[in-house]
């Protein structure tokens, strides 16, 4: 995420995304995001930290990356 970005600042119908209770209640997702800039972890270190579950097992990681629109 851009470093000024906030949860408010997504659009309406994606603001239940950033509210695990509801994106794991709606969606049946756990959703983890990370602002890169503020961020004291390396980010590839986070995605191999969540990615990898208590068995040691790999959970698939989707990266979602706004493009600019045409």
């Amino acid at each position: 995420m851009q470093g000024a970005f906030q949860p408010r600042d997504a659009p309406p119908e994606a603001q239940g995304l950033f509210r695990h209770g509801a994106a794991q209640r709606e969606w049946g997702a756990s959703i983890f995001w990370v602002n890169a800039e503020t961020s004291f972890a390396d980010t590839e270190d986070l995605i191999i930290g969540w990615q990898t579950r208590r068995d040691l097992q790999r959970r698939g990681i989707v990266e979602v990356v706004e493009h600019d629109r045409e």
